[in-house]
Formats: structure tokens, sequence, C-alpha cells
């Protein structure tokens, strides 16, 4: 099933799989239990709150949700936020898990159990990457070509969820390097720590200090900074620059922003301080930078 329009009334777990392909300015929907899904954002920002965590989705990243996880999200813009995103029905992915690791011959004595065992995803922000994101940007062009049929959708919605299974099991080898003697002590970490590094994607144009990062991630700010190097090879610092000039260099590219304008928009309020930081990170100004991209 393809939507066009957001779906009213909230998709829930139980719903068959779909895709919603929508645009809006103002958009509410209040905490609900969902399915399995991503969102994606190709144009704008929007936010979804579950729990104490707040991730805001834009250009360059993908959120994943478990299914049962209870979440609000919302839309608020002058312009249009252009959006994509992917609801599984339930037990797809646990199907999916379960064709790739067991063996062929307990899948002849039993193709179909009663209870498959659970798929948990990390649910995080993801940067885009060769795997997942390839997927999706291909089934959107796919179903903006023209109709597509219920079969064709569920192949593809099915192939979808094995580079998700293995971007997993990548994101569990990341876990496995943190410094913790017990795995559930080092999955909790991996949590907190992108809990903090969530908060730097969705809120790099605010002031943030490592107080307020670290308190995000429930950690004390040392033991905070020191993790943090060791999983994601930066300091917090070093990471909120990064994600500041990354959206600047999208800026620059995608819209006729001023330069002081753009310095606002990811955080700096001096328009020279963040021309000379650009020029010493992406080796040129922003003005040259915006003119090479355009051509």
């Amino acid at each position: 099933m393809i939507l066009r329009d957001f779906p009213r009334p909230c998709p829930v777990p139980g719903w068959p799989s779909f895709v919603v392909d929508a645009s809006g300015t103002e958009l509410e929907y209040p905490e609900r239990a969902g399915p399995l899904s991503i969102k994606c954002v190709f144009r704008g920002s929007e936010l979804h709150a579950a729990g104490d965590a707040r991730f805001v989705v834009e250009p360059g990243r993908y959120l994943l949700l478990n299914q049962g996880r209870r979440y609000a999200s919302a839309i608020h813009s002058r312009r249009p936020v252009d959006t994509f995103s992917v609801f599984f029905r339930p037990g797809l992915a646990e199907e999916v898990q379960r064709s790739l690791t067991t063996p062929a011959d307990a899948l002849l004595d039993d193709p179909a159990p009663a209870a498959p065992a659970p798929v948990e995803f990390y649910e995080r922000l993801y940067p885009y990457d060769d795997r997942v994101m390839p997927e999706l940007l291909d089934l959107r062009s796919r179903l903006r070509r023209g109709p597509v049929d219920d079969g064709w959708l569920e192949e593809r919605l099915r192939r979808l969820l094995e580079r998700l299974l293995e971007r997993h099991r990548d994101v569990a080898r990341e876990v496995a390097r943190l410094p913790a003697v017990r795995p559930s002590t080092r999955e909790e970490l991996y949590r907190r720590l992108h809990r903090g590094r969530d908060l730097i994607d969705g809120c790099y144009a605010e002031p943030l200090t490592l107080e307020r990062i670290a308190a995000a991630a429930c950690l004390a700010p040392h033991h905070f900074l020191r993790l943090f190097k060791a999983a994601f090879g930066t300091t917090p610092h070093g990471y909120l620059t990064r994600r500041r000039l990354e959206r600047a260099r999208q800026l620059l590219a995608a819209s006729d922003r001023s330069i002081a304008d753009v310095a606002l928009a990811v955080g700096y309020q001096s328009p020279t301080s963040f021309a000379n930081l650009f020029r010493r990170q992406a080796g040129a100004s922003p003005s040259a930078y915006r003119r090479r991209h355009r051509r």
C-alpha cells in the first residue's frame, strides 16, 4: 500500500506493510505505539519524541523505530517538508531474520513457527550508508515513476529488511568494541552514547555544552567524553563541528540563503568565525564552495 498523504488515523501495529511518500507544513500525531518503521526526510525536518528521547530527522539521516515503540511526531514548517517512511507489518522482520539465520533443514521441518524470536533493532538516527539508503532511494524513485502492485512491494520490503538486518549486525560489532565487561553493559552504554549523539544531530544549531549532551545520555561529563571518543573516534565537540559543517554544505549547495544566514542556521553567531572554520575544514570559502557545487 502506497500513501501520498499522511495517514489518519495513526498507523499502529497490526496494519499491513505500507509506504508514506508525503509532504506537509503542519502535522501532529499524538503519542501512540507504532509498527517497525524507517523515517526519512528529503527536505526540511520532522521531530519524533519517544519518551525522553528526541529525534530530529533531516536529510542525511534516517530513523529506525521498533514495533510497539510509543512516540509522537510533529512537523511545523513554513515550507513543505518532504518525508518518506516505510512501515513493516508485524512478524515480517522476524520471518526474514529466521530465513537468514536458520539452517535449511530446520526451515524445511518448520517453515512457519508459531512464535519466532523477536527482532529488536537499535533505535537511533543512522547516517546515510551503503546498505539501507540505496534501497530506500531506489524504492522512492520507483514508486514515483508509477503504480506498483502489492506483490512487487512485498518483495522490495523483504529486501530492505535484509539490508536492515545486515546493518544491525554492523551495529552489534560496534557495540562489542565498547570498553565494558558484560554484553548488557555494552549495549546500555551504546544506547546512551547514541542518545547524546542524537541530541547533537537534532540540536546542532543550539549552544550545546558537554554537560548538556552528557545529561541527555545519563552519564557523567568526563565518562561520556571518554566513551564517546572511544566509540566514535572523535570528541562530542568534534562531532558537533562536523555536523554543523555538514549541514552548512547542504544549505550552501541547495539554497540561496546568505552566508550569514547559513552561519546562524548551523549555530555560529559570527559569520567571520564560521567562514574561517569552513575554509579550514572544506578547503574553500563558503561562497567558493557554493559556486563550485552550483555548477
